[in-house]
């Protein structure tokens, strides 16, 4: 449902339980859908919401840095954008 914009995400306890399901550690199919939608989800997050999301980019991170950096590192035009 979040995937096909079934689900306004806003600061309540749903939208931090599916932040915690994305930030979680998974592989293949999974991780890069997971790490699509958290992209999508930071593209247009805003006011008190994108505060709050900025905790859950620091743990997705956290969790999943290897894919992250690999992922940057062969994107070298997405992650220029983002100075």
């Amino acid at each position: 449902m979040l995937y096909s914009h079934q689900i306004t995400l806003s600061d309540n306890d749903t939208t931090a339980n599916i932040l915690d399901t994305l930030c979680t550690p998974t592989e293949g199919n999974k991780r890069m859908l997971y790490f699509h939608i958290m992209n999508e989800i930071v593209k247009c997050a805003d006011g008190a919401f994108a505060e709050l999301l900025s905790e859950y980019c620091i743990k997705y991170i956290n969790e999943n840095a290897d894919y992250v950096l690999e992922y940057f590192s062969k994107h070298h035009d997405i992650s220029n954008g983002y100075h």
